[in-house]
């Protein structure tokens, strides 16, 4: 983000989405039957979008593939 004073909503809107997503997730576990399997799913789902930010990012800066 260097040099940038606002985050790239390409970058922003996802990782706002996936957040989201968290909180759905967290409180999915409340209650007296948390769901368990609900959590496990958004969590996955959640790292594929921030591994999707964090590629983009890396492709945009020219560092190419996986480090």
């Amino acid at each position: 983000m260097a040099g940038r004073s606002a985050p790239d909503p390409r970058h922003a809107e996802p990782l706002d989405a996936a957040l989201a997503r968290l909180e759905r997730a967290a409180e999915a576990l409340t209650g007296r039957h948390p769901d368990y399997w609900v959590f496990l799913t958004e969590m996955a789902a959640v790292r594929e979008t921030a591994a999707r930010v964090v590629q983009l990012i890396r492709e945009e800066q020219g560092g190419g593939g996986r480090r």
